[in-house]
């Protein structure tokens, strides 16, 4: 008797599928669900969405706060277009970064500074100490 052969990529697409029917989900997203790799992933929903399975239904924030994930819905419809940044939310953005390396940059200072000396004499007081009692015993 012949085995049944089991296509792990055709179960994980129907899993992809079925959750989309259920609502809208980003390419990572749907990674999860479907225990596929982010870039296989990617590569169906592209192939869905140029042959209408899948539309752009919203823009989700990245990690930096950017609106670059795609977020897709099953079904024909017409793709939201991508959000344009005004000038001043590019300028407050780009200061804010730049508050922040500077700080980063403060915070590095602060931690490479050396102990003061009382703390070094303390440390050396007690290392003096360690080896003192260990000759007594």
């Amino acid at each position: 008797m012949k085995k049944p052969v089991i296509r792990v990529n055709a179960i994980a697409i129907a899993e992809m599928l079925k959750a989309a029917q259920e609502g809208v989900y980003t390419a990572y997203e749907l990674s999860e669900i479907s225990g596929l790799s982010i870039n296989t992933v990617r590569g169906y929903i592209n192939v869905f969405h140029k042959n209408g399975i899948v539309h752009i239904s919203d823009w989700e924030e990245d990690l930096r706060g950017n609106r670059t994930r795609k977020v897709f819905k099953l079904g024909k419809g017409k793709d939201m277009p991508k959000p344009k940044q005004t000038a001043s939310e590019v300028n407050r953005r780009y200061r804010e970064k730049m508050k922040q390396i500077k700080l980063m940059k403060e915070l590095d200072a602060i931690k490479t500074l050396r102990p003061a000396t009382s703390t070094r004499r303390i440390n050396k007081t007690l290392a003096a100490n360690q080896g003192s009692i260990a000759k007594r015993a």
